[in-house]
């Protein structure tokens, strides 16, 4: 969704997966499955008639049983429609 004309937030919600290796390579933890969101805030900052650049700051979280994980980002990114 656009706030502006450059400024939009972006969210989606799946299935999340997860697994674990130690040093040699081996699963740890295999297969544990869960809720995944995803949300995002950004700015088109060049737009042209069928592309952008944009600069967005992307969370994404995994709700496991007895888990939680969580990354952020700062992304550049070339879009084209």
């Amino acid at each position: 969704a656009f706030l502006t004309e450059k400024l939009f937030l972006r969210g989606g919600a799946g299935i999340g997966n997860i697994s674990g290796r130690d040093n040699y390579g081996d699963f740890l933890q295999f297969g544990l499955t869960g809720l995944g969101l995803t949300g995002t805030v950004g700015l088109e900052m060049l737009q042209g008639y069928n592309w952008s650049l944009e600069l967005a700051a992307l969370l994404t979280s995994g709700f496991y049983r007895d888990e939680k994980w969580t990354s952020g980002t700062v992304q550049i990114g070339f879009n084209f429609f």
